[in-house]
């Protein structure tokens, strides 16, 4: 088992980054089980609105759960998520100022995507979301 939130703090210091102002998930992932990372652009200004918060009814939860609904999967937590193989994740670990992501931040958190991404490199997808 993996605690994303360790490793990926880990990776973050590694790389000069301040695990502290990145939004990592407080989750334990089994690198085996996982068949497909889904990337989503950039974690939200809220923490509060993550797929990984606690929160009782996050904004990015609720939209990826409804893309899972749509086709047909009913799930209610991320837990269910990952069980069924599937790891949600960010390419940016923090929110965008303005439209567009800032080019030099994806450049300097990319090891922490790298990283996230190897958990699929069994040959199996990698898919962007957009939420």
């Amino acid at each position: 088992m993996m605690n994303m939130k360790q490793t990926l703090s880990e990776i973050a210091m590694q790389n000069d980054l301040d695990p502290n102002i990145l939004q990592f998930p407080d989750c334990e992932v089994n690198p085996a089980n996982i068949k497909v990372v889904m990337i989503n652009e950039v974690v939200p200004k809220n923490p509060n609105d993550w797929f990984y918060s606690d929160s009782p009814d996050p904004e990015n939860k609720k939209t990826a759960f409804g893309l899972f609904e749509g086709a047909g999967v009913h799930v209610k937590s991320m837990r269910d998520v990952l069980n069924m193989g599937i790891y949600i994740t960010t390419a940016l670990k923090t929110p965008k100022e303005g439209y567009t992501a800032d080019p030099d931040a994806l450049k300097a958190q990319l090891p922490l995507l790298e990283i996230t991404k190897s958990l699929s490199e069994k040959g199996l997808t990698t898919v962007q979301l957009s939420v």
